[in-house]
């Protein structure tokens, strides 16, 4: 019982550590900063093409198949330990490098760029513009967050960018809509 709750701890600080790296990687690009005028938030104004899109999507495709593998793996495990290396199987911090191969794209343009697609697709689920997995309660939400969801998400997007998400869009939200399910919630 010991040994769980120690092994617990253990898993639940990595996570938080491997979250801040990965906030850190996401955040750090030499992407051009867009500074949104209510909330103050730095985001990303990046620049990326119809076949980067078409990268993404096979990437967060690999993603999600790394995913699924460490549920059943972690649902197969017989220990702790074997149970907890699954687990951390499934964190952004083991798939992303895994999307990234599968894409051809360097892992930190890979993360620069699911991160600025994740926040556009947030987006434009808030604003039920797409069919997604996300909600929000906008009575209940802070000012910053309903800035951001009555912010046009493609205003920031250089024109060309924004030309190839629109394109590619039915693409990218379905992967997206895929992993979030499954990572969220577990896959249920």
């Amino acid at each position: 019982m010991k040994r769980s709750i120690i092994a617990l701890a253990i898993l639940f600080t990595a996570c938080g550590e491997k979250t801040a790296e990965t906030s850190t990687a996401a955040t750090t690009s030499p992407a051009a900063e867009v500074t949104t005028e209510a909330s103050g938030e730095s985001t990303p104004a990046l620049a990326f093409t119809e076949a980067e899109l078409d990268a993404y999507v096979r990437g967060l495709r690999r993603e999600i198949e790394a995913a699924q593998a460490a549920q059943r793996n972690a649902a197969a495990a017989t220990t702790p330990a074997e149970r907890g290396r699954a687990i951390q199987a499934s964190w952004e911090t083991a798939t992303m490098p895994l999307g990234a191969e599968t894409a051809g794209l360097p892992v930190e343009r890979y993360t620069e760029l699911r991160t600025a697609l994740d926040q556009i697709l947030r987006t434009l689920d808030h604003q039920e513009k797409i069919d997604g997995p996300t909600s929000i309660d906008l009575q209940h939400a802070d000012e910053a967050t309903k800035a951001r969801v009555a912010r046009d998400p493609f205003a920031d997007l250089p024109p060309a960018a924004a030309t190839a998400l629109r394109a590619k869009l039915a693409a990218v939200t379905a992967v997206w809509s895929e992993y979030v399910q499954l990572t969220a919630v577990g896959g249920n």
